[in-house]
């Protein structure tokens, strides 16, 4: 009935290993959680522009709300059930 699509809203993952925006980016993108954090620390080795922009995402990404986080993970898991 609702054919229009959902409009995603990039936000800092409940999933965090310091503020979230790897992990948050990462589930916007529907990627690993680790390839974004990867990515980052090693361009974060040679570039300081990467802990630049991560800061910039810290404080400008929405924390993910309880509800929002408990239906990715819902969601997450019926199409892990139905591949």
């Amino acid at each position: 009935m609702d054919n229009q699509p959902r409009l995603r809203v990039l936000t800092r993952s409940r999933h965090a290993m310091i503020a979230g925006v790897c992990a948050g980016l990462a589930e916007h993108y529907h990627l690993r959680k680790n390839g974004p954090r990867f990515v980052f620390v090693l361009f974060s080795c040679f570039f300081a522009i990467p802990v630049l922009i991560y800061c910039v995402l810290w404080l400008i990404l929405p924390q993910e709300t309880l509800l929002h986080s408990v239906r990715a993970d819902v969601q997450r898991r019926a199409n892990s059930i139905r591949r």
